[in-house]
């Protein structure tokens, strides 16, 4: 839960180091940085799509 809120919170790179510092498995904490990079970008195109065609852009 903590890495799909961190791009908005404090950044993946400090989120991860935190993760990190806090005792989490290098592996866990790459698959839900991961999936969090993956939800993050879906969720940002479908914004900008929509987003720019909200404002007559396109």
């Amino acid at each position: 839960m903590f890495a799909l809120l961190s791009p908005s919170l404090l950044g993946t790179d400090l989120a991860a180091l935190t993760a990190l510092l806090l005792g989490s498995s290098k592996i866990r904490v790459i698959t839900w940085m991961g999936m969090s990079l993956v939800i993050w970008s879906i969720v940002m195109t479908v914004g900008s799509v929509y987003g720019l065609q909200y404002i007559n852009w396109i």
